[in-house]
């Protein structure tokens, strides 16, 4: 049954000790899969427009949003949600879109030391800050992820409300912030993807941190989309790759590769 619930690309051979795996909540179970929900057209309600900054000055300036390869393409371009009436989409876009063009590039590994990593109660003394996904923190954030500094130890003086974090299932991480005694938002850290994701032959995570604005009432937002790694079985996981862009869906930022890397 177990079994049942995980969805594996590809046929495993001898040689490949860690095949790829992905979470049964993106809901697709081939290679081929992923790449037709990329190039498929949208629903009506997504099938937006994003403009750059300035878009109102030059309306060649525009791209329309009929696929989520259109969606990528254009953010990377700069292109971004041109009105608050588009924020909604614009969301669900980046939730929908980022995590399945992430997962065309997983292939199986052939050493792993995160493969038996679980999202336990333990997590944020493994998990990096970059997962925060703030485009004023990345600096930072790099500094912390090249010396292996754990979420717990980042943030450790970040007193700003009350807390309660507990597990889904062993690849989910529940964060809630409490308010004057009600729910504010859930930050919630999952593990979407397995595999080796880089070519290195070495097992990546791929995994998404969202935040659900409960307090405010606009929805899911998804925060980052990392793989993260790490040289051995007991130490803090590391950051390598970004997929998606940080901040809000009308202004954004996208993270450096050089940020990534260890210093020379």
């Amino acid at each position: 049954m177990a079994a049942a619930l995980l969805a594996v690309i590809g046929a495993s051979t001898a040689q490949e000790k860690f095949p790829v795996w992905w979470s049964p909540e993106l809901g697709v179970d081939s290679r081929a899969e992923v790449e037709r929900r990329l190039s498929e057209r949208l629903p009506a309600d997504l099938r937006i427009t994003l403009g750059r900054q300035r878009y109102e000055v030059n309306p060649h300036e525009q791209g329309p949003v009929d696929t989520c390869n259109d969606y990528i393409r254009f953010r990377a371009d700069g292109f971004v949600a041109k009105s608050a009436d588009d924020h909604p989409a614009a969301y669900a876009l980046r939730r929908k879109c980022y995590p399945l063009w992430a997962l065309l590039r997983a292939e199986p590994a052939r050493i792993s030391h995160v493969r038996s990593f679980k999202m336990a109660n333990d997590a944020f003394d493994y998990l990096p800050p970059f997962l925060f996904g703030a485009c004023r923190g990345i600096p930072a954030f790099a500094e912390a992820n090249r010396a292996g500094v754990p979420w717990n130890r980042f943030f450790e003086s970040e007193t700003r409300a009350d807390r309660k974090s507990f597990t889904r299932g062993g690849e989910t991480f529940v964060e809630q912030i409490i308010l004057d005694g009600e729910l504010w938002s859930e930050d919630v850290f999952s593990i979407i993807g397995r595999g080796d994701f880089d070519g290195d032959g070495q097992d990546d995570l791929l995994v998404r941190m969202e935040t659900v604005h409960v307090g405010l009432g606009i929805g899911t937002d998804l925060n980052s989309l990392f793989l993260l790694t790490r040289n051995g079985p007991t130490e803090v996981l590391r950051a390598t790759e970004s997929f998606s862009p940080f901040g809000s869906v009308g202004r954004a930022c996208f993270v450096d590769p050089a940020y990534l890397r260890p210093r020379e």
